[in-house]
């Protein structure tokens, strides 16, 4: 469970604001995997183009620092005092397994709901993603509500990264990892007219043949909620963006 952890920490790396004016959000996160539930808080600030979000939770105290215009993402473990490379697509590449191209549906689903005293739309999520583990064929599927803030403060500056980050072949969803980021990255393209996404609601499940397909649906679907608890435009210092000196990059 303790890699399960880490990835699912990995995935935080999600709702992301920012370009022309500061912004910071307080977030939680509630997993649901394999019968075991785990929670997760997380703080993400942004200045410009460039993200800083610190997670706290299963046994994990990590940074994820994300600049849109180096085209970078760099985990950052305080407990080893490592640093590490975050881009979705190079941690895939490190995968033992081969991954077809995503399926991705986004669509209005015509409800609304009020977060924090914004009116926000309600948007239904489907991703497919097929993938090959040596001989076995797995397809991920994962479907969902996506509730976004349209014109709110913070919603342009959130467009404004999302499309730099999806430019530049990289997500800010939080589950931006392995099978899913390239789907993830289609997502945030299909959901940029949506604006700040405030609640983000998701089930996973995988389906296929052979003895991997057999063993990813013994252990139940996994469910996720990401929920934006506070938003802030108080002024962010440059130096929050700053790796974190005497750590080992690795």
């Amino acid at each position: 469970m303790k890699r399960a952890g880490v990835a699912a920490l990995v995935m935080l790396v999600c709702a992301v604001p920012a370009a022309s004016a500061d912004l910071a959000m307080t977030m939680t996160m509630a997993m649901n995997a394999g019968g075991m539930a785990i929670n997760a808080t997380m703080e993400t600030r942004v200045k410009a183009l460039k993200m800083r979000s610190d997670i706290k939770g299963m046994q994990q105290d990590v940074s994820v620092f994300f600049d849109a215009a180096a085209k970078q993402a760099w985990m950052v473990n305080h407990a080893t005092k490592e640093i590490t490379n975050a881009d979705p697509s190079a941690m895939a590449g490190n995968l033992p397994i081969a991954f077809g191209e995503a399926a991705v549906s986004v669509k209005p689903n015509g409800q609304t709901k009020e977060v924090l005293g914004r009116v926000c739309k309600g948007y239904a999520v489907e991703m497919t993603v097929p993938m090959n583990l040596g001989q076995d064929s797995v397809s991920m599927r994962m479907t969902g509500t996506v509730w976004a803030d349209p014109k709110g403060p913070g919603a342009e500056e959130y467009r404004a990264v999302s499309k730099a980050a999806a430019d530049a072949g990289m997500s800010t969803s939080f589950i931006a990892q392995g099978p899913q980021a390239k789907g993830m990255i289609e997502m945030q393209k299909a959901l940029l007219d949506a604006g700040m996404p405030l609640v983000q609601e998701f089930h996973m499940t995988f389906e296929g043949t052979g003895q991997a397909a057999a063993m990813m649906s013994q252990m139940g679907g996994m469910t996720m909620t990401l929920t934006v608890t506070a938003v802030s435009s108080d002024p962010i210092a440059d130096d929050v963006f700053a790796l974190p000196a005497g750590y080992t990059k690795k």
